[in-house]
């Protein structure tokens, strides 16, 4: 039996602006990077792929380039307790506030 799955949603598989944004403006147009990036899909080289779409080394280099940022806001954290002191923080949790709030009202941050 298949899962059911909802489609991928509009923005998938989109640029992160901040990715964007320090990566700067891309020398090629959109379907000469697409070209590019299928023909180093298909293994070659950097500048073989230049003299097929006309464009120099450099630029694809630039286009294809890779950029990873750590997320500025990372989705969860661990605390890493006995299911004790838990239990305290629990008690010690204001209503409608999240573990990481009491922890910082708890150290004074």
């Amino acid at each position: 039996m298949a899962i059911p799955t909802r489609g991928p949603r509009p923005f998938a598989g989109m640029m992160n602006p901040l990715t964007n944004h320090l990566r700067g403006p891309v020398p090629l147009k959109a379907y000469e990077r697409k070209r590019a990036k299928a023909l180093r899909q298909a293994g070659w080289d950097f500048p073989d792929i230049a003299i097929e779409i006309g464009r120099s080394e450099k630029d694809v280099r630039h286009s294809l380039a890779t950029i990873r940022t750590s997320p500025s806001k990372p989705a969860r954290g661990t605390i890493n307790v006995t299911l004790d002191l838990y239990a305290y923080l629990k008690g010690l949790q204001l209503p409608g506030e999240a573990m990481w709030e009491t922890m910082n009202r708890q150290f004074g941050v």
